[in-house]
């Protein structure tokens, strides 16, 4: 490395080649010389470092010569370059190197993580015959957010539950009713309030339907239809407007201010 850096800085150096006086054909033979001992060096530059560290193999290189001086102006040329090469081995006290890593400038921020105990929040079903007013009777909510220099950092719903009140429609009794989160739901926060794409809230609902008929398991999957907002801090969860579809229903949920405690 230090060889090739020599080499560079030379071929950057007008005064390398000061002693052509002017002529082209000299300044044009020193300059490719140092190119093809910089090319030399990066071609072998594995065997270099074998080499190096093989005590029976030696650290001299002969790097030959550019081919400038083989025949023509020959003024310039490096007749023949050698390469000696050699290894320090330095011993490191790691006892009294405190201090000397940190951290790299693109490390992820550590998030922070908090549990959320959802106590309020509700919402409303349409596609039925009637319109169907629901209340979470409990619930929880797991999130992480990560703390950046950005004016938006990552927030992530790793997690959220709730069990609702039972509905009935046109005579049809849903009982036993949970939602939770399907997957893993990414967002954006500056610090307060925070954003969820549309399709980026995705809800499992479960339960049993009651008819004339009797009575079904039913178990649904819906993604958000638009952007949902809420807002956070260290000890509160908001949510509004989780509008998402399922099984031919659409549901408009909401979160009350829920306490949170870091996990």
């Amino acid at each position: 490395m230090e060889a090739k850096a020599r080499f560079e800085a030379m071929l950057a150096d007008p005064e390398t080649w000061e002693d052509c006086g002017g002529w082209e054909d000299c300044i044009d033979n020193v300059k490719a010389s140092l190119e093809h001992y910089i090319g030399f060096i990066e071609k072998n530059f594995n065997n270099c470092v074998a080499a190096t560290l093989d005590p029976d193999v030696g650290t001299v290189f002969e790097m030959g010569n550019p081919g400038c001086a083989d025949g023509g102006v020959t003024a310039g040329c490096i007749i023949a370059g050698t390469l000696d090469m050699s290894c320090n081995s330095v011993t490191i006290d790691f006892s009294s190197n405190d201090g000397v890593c940190i951290k790299a400038q693109h490390q992820p921020p550590e998030p922070t993580s908090r549990a959320c105990e959802i106590k309020d929040g509700g919402g409303e079903v349409r596609g039925g015959e009637d319109l169907v007013i629901a209340t979470f009777t409990s619930g929880s909510a797991v999130t992480h957010y990560y703390d950046c220099l950005d004016p938006e950092c990552p927030f992530v719903l790793d997690g959220l539950g709730v069990e609702i009140t039972d509905v009935e429609d046109g005579g049809v009794e849903l009982s036993d009713i949970t939602a939770e989160l399907y997957v893993a739901a990414y967002g954006m926060s500056d610090g307060q309030d925070v954003e969820f794409p549309a399709g980026a809230i995705r809800v499992r609902v479960t339960g049993t339907m009651t008819d004339v008929t009797g009575s079904s398991p039913f178990d649904v999957v819906g993604a958000t239809v638009s952007p949902t907002v809420g807002t956070h801090d260290n000890d509160l969860l908001e949510l509004a407007g989780v509008h998402f579809e399922a099984g031919g229903y659409t549901f408009m949920a909401y979160i009350e201010p829920s306490e949170c405690d870091p996990i």
